[in-house]
């Protein structure tokens, strides 16, 4: 069958905790044998994380700040949170997170993608608790 996404985990529309954004395609993306440590930027990134305060939806967040793209295999694309952010282990509060697939993307033996999708989650709001004054 042809060159698509299998999956994109967490589901669409879930409150994200602490967990890791995971693509998975249907074939390899990057050749065996190559750099698997990060993806590329820009352009060439085949998987684009846009992080915004919830409260705009136009504030974006520089998604460096919270962690980086990697892959865990030929196939597998995850976003891990940073250990040093203050939130670690958790999402920071009060954001909106997307995520699509480069429409341009193609397989390592160059089949070019179809069907591609994207999802979206948020993050807790803030709580604030006053017991006194």
């Amino acid at each position: 069958s042809g060159f698509s996404i299998f999956s994109i985990t967490p589901s669409n529309g879930v409150n994200l905790q602490a967990e890791p954004i995971t693509v998975v395609f249907s074939h390899a993306v990057i050749a065996f044998g190559s750099d698997i440590s990060e993806l590329p930027t820009g352009k060439e990134n085949p998987v684009a994380l846009n992080v915004y305060r919830k409260s705009s939806k136009v504030d974006e967040v520089d998604i460096s700040q919270l962690g980086q793209w990697r892959w865990i295999t030929t196939s597998i694309a995850r976003f891990d949170l940073r250990k040093d952010i203050p939130s670690w282990p958790r999402w920071p509060t009060d954001l909106y997170i997307e995520v699509s697939v480069n429409t341009a993307l193609t397989s390592a033996t160059n089949a070019v993608i179809s069907g591609t999708n994207s999802r979206s989650w948020t993050t807790t709001n803030m709580i604030w608790n006053v017991q006194g004054v």
